[in-house]
């Protein structure tokens, strides 16, 4: 799970979120909860769900779209659930994967090469 970059943690109680919080590169991709404007209902086969919650800590990795629905159908989320019995509410933490840059491509064209390669083809390394 070393490649998640981007990470989402939530609380929940009664299939309603409480409080949801992401970091920067999650806000920037629109992976985030707006919970302070809005009630927002978990999705009905999100692991930590009243009716799917069989564990006190469980994890699964899963499609992103059930939670995020602007994420492509190959992108996965990983949920990592545990109850807080004693307080009344369960703990989410969300990774998805860190996006790949993908330039644009035309079928008819070579690909780019990346510089980086370039310097090194023409025998030009980086000093450490």
């Amino acid at each position: 799970m070393t490649d998640a970059k981007k990470p989402m943690a939530e609380a929940n109680r009664d299939d309603h979120m409480l409080w949801a919080k992401s970091n920067e590169a999650a806000l920037k991709s629109d992976a985030y909860f707006a919970t302070r404007k809005n009630t927002i209902e978990l999705p009905h086969d999100a692991l930590e769900h009243n009716y799917n919650a069989f564990d006190i800590a469980d994890t699964r990795t899963r499609r992103a779209q059930s939670w995020f629905a602007r994420e492509p159908a190959s992108m996965p989320v990983t949920e990592m659930t545990r109850v807080a019995g004693q307080y009344d509410y369960t703990l989410t933490l969300l990774l998805l994967p860190e996006a790949e840059w993908q330039g644009a491509r035309h079928d008819d064209e070579e690909p780019e090469e990346d510089t980086y390669d370039r310097f090194i083809r023409n025998g030009q390394y980086p000093v450490r």
